[in-house]
């Protein structure tokens, strides 16, 4: 008796189409974009959080 596979018996990869890498890169820049600004927020709270603590104005 022969099971049946859950994947086609193909072992090249499908082509995606130039719209879907598309949409993969702006995805890709977006969230560093969003990383980008929090690590600049987070580095700035540090910093304020540090002269705070430090004594000076």
């Amino acid at each position: 008796m022969k099971t049946q596979s859950l994947y086609p018996e193909s072992s090249f990869p499908t082509k995606e189409s130039a719209t879907g890498i598309r949409t993969k890169i702006v995805v890709a820049i977006a969230i560093l974009a969003i990383l980008s600004v929090c690590g600049f927020a987070l580095w700035e709270g540090v910093q304020v959080a540090l002269r705070a603590t430090s004594g000076h104005s």
